[in-house]
């Protein structure tokens, strides 16, 4: 794997300012109605970093964004960096508790938000937090104390303040999803947006074509902060930004910006497949789509369905995002790929003895070279310390790995179902359940039976208009999956509960308990 001159740069604060400086009027960003280039960009981080450092902004301040993906969103998040303080990025779902939480926990002392996060935020506002200044992008009621946006770039905009962070200084706190527990927030210093940027950029924007990247996913998530934005930056390309995914008009956009590359999580990918076929689905410019989760079974139709090949990583917010990809010249289905340069990756057991190819036991990774993994939990150094063990980070998934070093991934370790035969990947059996043709997603996990182990429970949704019954589903899973494997409990509902970032919330679902849902051991008998 190249190197896309990330040994410049130790910051994004330094690689902006080479690029305004050598690219200038050239575009970066394309929204569905206007572009942004280089310089703007410089120059209004540069006039947000000078504003906020004249209001008392000193180094390692926090600072929350709870906006929409736009290129301001872009100007404040750079502008944070030059003032050397540290972003805490808000995913725009959040709402009651789970913002309150976030805006208790990061001790941010100021907040920008935005006509569509208003009032969301309004609720919590107040509620025993740290919070004294707010910027609010839009139009502020009347008699506000809201301090306006625009009043920041007033500010100078030919030079930033004087400040230089380093590699090693804190850049963003990301809060995880919380799909085990109370989220944790994940100090990412400035140097791993460069590394995992370059990652990005060297294997799908450097390869001879005019690239450009196109994401939907929140600026507030890891994954465009730290792939498509950096990525592009380093490509010295563009990137096509919209504020949300719809599964209809997503083609039609990546048409329109004729854009090769796209980022994605996995239930995308499912919502994209389950789309009504037409004509045109492979006549559209993208050559790669990256990501991870996407279900094994949808690859065989959806790769030739759309002409694009799809590129399977691995990574958690605290290993900055990519831990381990496919090559894109030699990917392996059903593999999450490779170690990346700077990482180390084995499967371990219970001691954390490495384990031989084959043989499944817990995902450990350690970065190379400093700075390119997260400083830590903020305010949490005894779970810093539990989470880095014997030296690795301790992911919480399972997978193995195969002779020639490519990593598979089996389940989170917490949802993996407890049998006396052995354990049961419950992503494993929701990857079956999604090929089904009238299921839009499931969610599989154990709960307790009557024999001291766990029995396997599907909550699924079906696809609108659609009625399947558990008789059905359990029938349909009956030859795919091996009969212990088959779930026990089926539960349809309408929706699952999920994170602000679309993961869903099993820790839920688990608590729910079985009173009045479907038990295939209750007179049942699979048609074998």
């Amino acid at each position: 794997m190249s190197q896309v001159v990330s040994d410049q740069h130790e910051t994004l604060v330094t690689l902006l300012a080479d690029r305004a400086a050598s690219i200038g009027d050239g575009t970066l960003v394309h929204t569905a109605d206007r572009t942004y280039s280089y310089r703007e960009l410089d120059r209004q981080s540069n006039a947000i970093a000078n504003a906020l450092v004249d209001r008392g902004i000193e180094p390692g301040d926090r600072i929350c964004t709870f906006l929409e993906n736009s290129p301001e969103y872009l100007a404040v998040w750079f502008g944070i960096a030059k003032a050397g303080a540290v972003m805490v990025p808000l995913n725009t779902d959040l709402h009651g508790e789970g913002l309150a939480y976030v805006l208790r926990d990061s001790t941010a002392t100021t907040i920008f938000i935005d006509d569509a996060t208003r009032e969301h935020y309004e609720t919590v506002r107040g509620d025993d937090n740290h919070v004294e200044t707010e910027f609010l992008l839009g139009e502020a009621p009347p008699r506000s104390s809201y301090r306006p946006f625009e009043a920041l770039l007033d500010a100078e905009q030919a030079m930033g303040p004087s400040r230089s962070p380093r590699g090693s200084d804190p850049m963003s706190i990301i809060y995880t999803s919380g799909t085990t527990g109370e989220p944790k927030g994940v100090v990412l210093p400035h140097y791993s947006y460069i590394t995992t940027g370059s990652v990005f950029a060297d294997m799908v924007l450097s390869s001879g074509r005019d690239d450009r990247a196109f994401t939907t996913l929140p600026l507030s998530h890891a994954n465009a902060q730290q792939t498509t934005v950096p990525g592009a930056i380093l490509a010295k390309t563009d990137f096509a930004l919209y504020e949300e995914f719809d599964p209809d008009r997503f083609w039609d956009q990546i048409r329109r910006h004729d854009a090769t590359v796209f980022n994605y999580i996995g239930t995308m990918i499912t919502n994209l497949h389950n789309t009504e076929a037409k004509p045109d689905d492979a006549d559209n410019p993208a050559v790669y789509g990256v990501g991870a989760n996407a279900p094994p079974g949808v690859f065989d139709s959806f790769e030739p369905r759309f002409d694009v090949q799809l590129v399977e990583g691995y990574g958690l917010t605290e290993t900055a995002t990519i831990a381990a990809i496919n090559p894109v010249d030699a990917p392996r289905r059903g593999s999450i790929g490779k170690p990346l340069p700077h990482t180390e990756m084995e499967i371990v057991d219970e001691e954390d003895r490495p384990l031989s190819p084959g043989e499944e036991g817990e995902i450990v990774v350690r970065p190379l070279e400093p700075n390119v993994f997260m400083l830590g939990y903020h305010n949490r150094p005894e779970e810093t310390v539990d989470a880095w063990q014997n030296l690795w980070f301790h992911t919480g998934d399972i997978g193995y790995k195969d002779e020639d070093g490519y990593v598979y991934f089996v389940d989170r370790k917490a949802y993996a179902i407890q049998q006396p035969g052995g354990n049961i990947s419950s992503y494993e059996v929701e990857s079956v359940l999604s090929d089904h043709p009238d299921l839009k997603e499931a969610a599989v996990f154990g709960v307790p039976d009557d024999r001291g182990s766990e029995a396997v429970k599907a909550v699924v949704v079906p696809k609108s208009g659609a009625t399947p019954t558990p008789v059905d589903i359990v029938d349909y899973c009956d030859g795919k999956l091996a009969y212990f494997k088959v779930p026990r409990y089926i539960d349809i509902r309408d929706e699952l509960p999920k994170t602000a970032t679309e993961r869903v919330k099993k820790y839920e679902l688990m608590a729910e308990g079985n009173d009045g849902v479907w038990d295939r051991e209750s007179g049942y008998e699979l048609k074998r």
